[in-house]
């Protein structure tokens, strides 16, 4: 019967090497399902800002009987010809509170966002994002993109463009518009633009680059492509 016993039990041996390979196991698996909640999180406050953007915006089209972000109070026209129109949004900043709610602080005043390169004043969202409403120009109204850079978590980490910092494109209506941006203009062009390798080498990078702020816009344009998934 003692003998039985014993072969029923475990020796300290065969403990050590289940637990040894529970904890390979586990240093193999939890550093994945980490990053994976952490990019959920991003994207989820992405979601939510960009819909708080684009209902802020509707909200003012509704309230001024107009039918484009361009024609709004909000908009500063910088200048317009047939075709060529520039438009400022962050002239009237005052005039955003009542639909975003909102703090106006200068960008400087981050210290670890990429938004702290900026020379202009910055909204800071009670839920903790940053946005910087960057003008719109260069082209006719019909073809604008209004640009909103947004930070998901403002001053916390990572501050990569493309992890926690992204850009936004809304066309007049107000409707997300990414198609045709830069010279990658579909989900495969930004697919091979938005790299974990790109985002590595340019992601930390001055947002007034061109690198930089495209990697930001085009990873943006995917996420929403892929039904508001990180899959980079």
């Amino acid at each position: 019967m003692s003998g039985q016993a014993a072969r029923l039990g475990f020796t300290l041996a065969e403990v050590l090497i289940t637990l040894g390979i529970i904890g390979v196991v586990a240093a193999l698996t939890i550093p994945t399902l980490v990053a994976n909640y952490q990019k959920k999180v991003w994207v989820t406050q992405l979601k939510k800002d960009v819909s708080l953007l684009q209902n802020s915006y509707r909200k003012v089209m509704a309230d001024e009987g107009v039918d484009s972000i361009f024609d709004t109070s909000v908009a500063y026209k910088i200048q317009s010809s047939d075709n060529n129109a520039s438009f400022d949004f962050g002239y009237y900043p005052d005039k955003y509170a009542a639909y975003f709610g909102y703090t106006l602080s200068p960008a400087s005043s981050l210290k670890n966002s990429l938004l702290n390169q900026l020379q202009d004043d910055i909204l800071i969202l009670p839920n903790g994002s940053c946005f910087y409403l960057q003008k719109a120009g260069g082209g006719s109204e019909e073809y604008l993109h209004l640009a909103t850079i947004i930070d998901v978590n403002c001053d916390k980490g990572p501050n990569v463009a493309g992890r926690d910092t992204f850009a936004v494109l809304l066309d007049g209506d107000a409707k997300l518009n990414f198609y045709g941006y830069g010279s990658f203009e579909d989900p495969d062009g930004w697919r091979q633009a938005c790299t974990s390798e790109n985002i590595d080498n340019y992601g930390k990078g001055q947002l007034d680059l061109p690198t930089t702020q495209m990697l930001a816009t085009m990873c943006a344009g995917l996420i929403i492509s892929d039904g508001w998934e990180m899959n980079y």
